[in-house]
């Protein structure tokens, strides 16, 4: 018997038996001989009790064709066939139509909502075009098979906007805050390259495009540095030492005792006068000055010229400074302000880098405030070029309890924002900070229309609480484009709880980002012993103890001791099964350990994407849509 159908757009809904008698008595009634109930009734109860459980739409209708071939209307088999391959045609030529447009106003550059979408995107180059053409085709695969029947709908009638709908089977970031310092003291990795630690300023500030860059093409949102004058202040110290040494190296004399002399700022001045240690110190301070203004002129230069996303887009760059006291510090802070101020090229405003000016009680609130100075510099700067834009770190819900005055690290506790829209500081699973912190994407609800539908209803409390029902059933319904919600908020109280975590790895290049997310559990809760579990031999592309050591992983490694691509439970090596049996916490990745795991009754939650026809029945979910579940709430 039929229980579900398959439709064309991948869906799985409920049989509807009438509409296979709403179709034959179409055809019959282009007949001579017109409808025969009788027939209809017969047709349709055949196929649904003797077909499949789940069946195609087009195979049951290849089973209304072979009932009316098999029966005495062989007159309405041939007008039911027709009108079959009528509407295919037709929904053909209307695919085909649409995209012929859509495609045509993309090559014609011609201005509308499709190639003014973004701003930042140059599409009138072939590698913007091919963007487009990549964009405009990934959007109704969206609709069509990644969002439930409930956000399609709320889509349709503008309830909701989902933004960057184009990256959405992706399941790439959005934004992130980059920690700059981390990557300008180990180097890092760039495809088919490797970056160095920067030792200079110069090389500072040619990593930080670089980072940039190199995370916009992993990314579909903006990249922002969160403390940019904390990250480069060292190497402005690093570039006065080498000024130093080059004294050295010109008089043959050991100038050592100057290379940790203390600094008020670094201002250029005349050497008209100065003799000794001061004359040779503000000998490095004015080439030291020199070369952070270039630097900081190269890295604005760079961020309005190096493209990302195939070549066809600058990268959406934001940083935020204007905290750090220190004379390094200043010094990167002013010679970036003065940058900006000259422009770049004939004196144009940069675009990029967005920048954010942090200000603060304390530090440039007030005339005997050590950053003041700047901050008026910063206001000069503004009112030529429109940067930087100001942030208020003593409101209310910019403040961190933890800040201090004389914490070198204080960068740690204060807000950081991007240029687009991403403020990011609250934290429910950890410390409060913007460090680091990101977000997937934006979904828009559209408040005004939902005010607009409840402005009929006369009784005030009435009316005002309607309308917040429809915000909850709206909120409710954005929540389904997400994988978390109270799972996940159950799973952060297990880890709480929990002292051992096991963490059973899936495919070999999702591993990188698996490091990422484990140093962020362990960041959260130190006292929890986490243990990675990968494949014990080559399988498929599954993760091996060679990827994990290519990624550095810093937690414990053992294998499951088999070639499954899962976690067969007989299969497993003693080690594998002992660490499966003490663990408090298990996360499962893949639908290969969620499909040899579920009913195994250990505390597993599963992190998966509907990949097969059996998955989208087991949980009635369209494929590819992605999943986080308990084993105590899945069905077996």
């Amino acid at each position: 018997m039929i229980q579900t159908v398959i439709k064309r757009d991948g869906r799985i809904v409920g049989f509807n038996e009438e509409k296979i008698v709403t179709a034959i008595r179409k055809a019959m009634l282009h007949t001579e001989n017109g409808e025969d109930l009788q027939l209809i009734r017969q047709i349709t109860d055949h196929i649904s009790f003797k077909g499949e459980p789940q069946m195609t739409v087009e195979a049951i209708q290849d089973a209304v064709e072979l009932e009316l071939m098999n029966s005495s209307r062989k007159d309405v088999a041939q007008r039911y066939i027709a009108y079959r391959n009528q509407r295919s045609i037709q929904r053909s030529v209307a695919r085909k139509a649409k995209t012929r447009d859509m495609f045509l106003e993309i090559i014609n550059i011609k201005s509308n909502d499709i190639t003014r979408e973004n701003a930042n995107m140059n599409a009138d180059t072939p590698a913007g075009m091919m963007m487009k053409f990549s964009s405009e085709t990934t959007k109704p695969f969206v609709d069509d098979y990644l969002l439930s029947e409930e956000v399609k709908e709320a889509v349709a009638n503008n309830y909701l906007h989902i933004h960057d709908k184009d990256y959405y089977p992706t399941k790439s970031l959005t934004c992130v805050q980059h920690p700059l310092d981390r990557i300008l003291k180990y180097g890092f990795s760039a495809g088919h390259g490797e970056s160095r630690p920067a030792k200079r300023i110069e090389t500072a500030s040619i990593l930080g495009c670089i980072s940039l860059e190199t995370a916009q093409n992993e990314m579909h949102g903006g990249q922002a540095i969160p403390a940019f004058d904390f990250y480069l202040a060292p190497y402005v110290r690093n570039s006065y030492i080498e000024e130093v040494k080059n004294l050295e190296d010109l008089n043959g004399v050991d100038y050592s005792h100057l290379y940790n002399k203390e600094i008020d700022d670094y201002v250029t001045r005349p050497l008209d006068g100065l003799t000794g240690d001061k004359r040779l110190v503000q000998h490095a301070i004015n080439k030291t000055v020199s070369r952070v203004h270039q630097s900081m002129e190269a890295f604005i230069h760079n961020m309005n010229t190096i493209h990302s996303r195939g070549g066809n887009q600058v990268v959406f760059s934001s940083i935020n400074y204007g905290t750090d006291t220190s004379a390094e510090g200043r010094c990167i802070i002013r010679e970036l302000l003065k940058s900006t101020y000259r422009g770049v090229g004939n004196g144009e405003t940069a675009i990029f880098p967005i920048q954010i000016w942090k200000k603060k009680r304390g530090v440039s609130y007030l005339p005997e405030d050590r950053n003041y100075d700047l901050y008026e510099l910063a206001c000069k700067v503004t009112a030529r070029r429109f940067f930087p834009n100001f942030l208020n770190l003593d409101a209310t819900f910019n403040q961190h309890e933890d800040w201090r005055a004389d914490d070198p690290e204080r960068y740690k506790y204060e807000v950081a924002t991007m240029g687009c829209r991403t403020r990011v500081f609250e934290n429910r699973f950890g410390p409060k900070t913007s460090i680091g912190r990101g977000n997937l994407s934006f979904s828009t609800i559209n408040i005004v229309r939902l005010a607009i539908e409840c402005m009929d209803i006369e009784n005030k409390e009435e009316r005002i609480a309607r309308f917040f029902a429809k915000l909850d059933e709206m909120l409710d319904g954005a929540k389904n484009i997400d994988v978390a919600g109270p799972v996940f908020d159950r799973f952060v109280s297990d880890l709480a709880k929990g002292k051992k975590l096991l963490y059973l790895t899936d495919n070999a290049g999702e591993i990188g980002f698996d490091r990422v997310f484990a140093e962020t559990i362990r960041q959260a809760y130190p006292n929890l012993e986490i243990t990675f579990c990968v494949r014990g031999f080559v399988t498929q592309n599954d993760a091996t103890r060679e990827d994990a050591a290519a990624v550095g992983l810093p937690f414990p490694v053992i294998d499951n001791g088999n070639r499954v691509a899962g976690t067969q439970i007989e299969l497993l090596s003693p080690e594998a099964k002992q660490a499966l049996d003490e663990a408090d916490v298990i996360l499962a990745k893949g639908m290969g350990n969620t499909e040899t795991l579920l009913g195994c009754g250990y505390n597993v939650y599963y992190a998966f994407l509907v990949k097969c026809p059996r998955f989208v029945q087991i949980f009635e979910k369209p494929l590819f849509t992605p999943m986080f579940i308990h084993e105590g709430d899945a069905p077996v």
